[in-house]
């Protein structure tokens, strides 16, 4: 698994929910650094982005590029809470699942765990 935090308290916490949950995440920090990581094959990505639009339909290209196949899953504080804007939002950009910030721990293995069931 692969996250792309810009804040390093927070990519430090999802490192520590989702290594307790018994998944080997890779932590790297800001929105660009996708290109820059070189893991091989990914299970699920999770990209922290700065806003809903312009930086998430960049950073989904780049994402299928660099991982072709592989659900990708969206944060932001942009995002609404709702679980029907989220499907909604995440049917527009093309991606797994949205979660908006701040979010809980079971909100994040939830939609993991969705994810991963489904490969």
């Amino acid at each position: 698994m692969l996250v792309l935090e810009r804040d390093r308290h927070m990519g430090n916490l999802l490192q520590e929910w989702l290594v307790a949950a018994g998944y080997d995440p890779v932590l790297a920090s800001g929105e660009s650094s996708a290109s820059a990581v070189n893991i091989g094959r990914v299970d699920v990505v999770l990209a922290d982005i700065s806003s809903p639009r312009p930086a998430a339909s960049a950073l989904v290209v780049l994402l299928r590029a660099s991982f072709p196949g592989t659900p990708i899953v969206l944060m932001s504080g942009y995002f609404m809470a709702s679980g029907a804007q989220s499907r909604k939002v995440a049917r527009a950009l093309g991606v797994a699942g949205v979660l908006p910030k701040p979010f809980t721990r079971g909100a994040l293995l939830g939609i993991l765990a969705r994810l991963v069931a489904r490969q």
